[in-house]
């Protein structure tokens, strides 16, 4: 279940385990702590975690990690904090991160402005929809740098 009132340090902690346990899987390259952690609130509901990896099966492996609290008919939990994931293959890192990182807000205004330029912007990317293309994922600046920005630390986003 998720709370409005997890102290930073004890979700940091929790997250930190969740990464750790991970990145031990082979098809994992590297996980990335995300969400309000991420932006520094002192107090969040949940974990937000953004998963590189080779295969969506990771999802199903940690499903059976013995860090979880949670049998398979609930959201992942250790310690009773819920753990978001979101998968993406090598190459799109940048773009969920700034997905799942949000703020929800920041979030609206980079699509609407997206939009404004003839683009998508989501977790997969800044894309041209008329050709396909991917302008812009690899990394969050790629992002805002493609959307005529100048980038913006987590902590600042509004």
């Amino acid at each position: 279940m998720k709370t409005r009132d997890i102290p930073h340090t004890i979700a940091w902690a929790v997250a930190e385990r969740a990464a750790k346990e991970l990145e031990s899987y082979p098809d994992v390259h590297k996980v990335h702590i995300a969400g309000s952690l991420r932006r520094g609130k002192p107090f969040v509901s949940d974990v937000d975690l953004v998963v590189i990896a080779d295969t969506l099966a990771v999802k199903d492996t940690f499903r059976e990690s013995p860090i979880l609290d949670t049998d398979p008919n609930t959201p992942y939990q250790i310690d009773g904090i819920q753990i978001d994931l979101l998968v993406v293959p090598p190459g799109f890192e940048g773009s969920a991160l700034l997905h799942f990182t949000g703020p929800k807000w920041s979030n609206i205004r980079l699509r609407s402005l997206a939009k404004s330029l003839g683009l998508s912007l989501s977790q997969w990317g800044l894309v041209n929809p008329d050709h396909g293309d991917v302008v812009a994922c690899t990394t969050e600046e790629d992002v805002y740098v493609a959307l005529g920005l100048s980038f913006v630390e987590p902590g600042d986003r509004r």
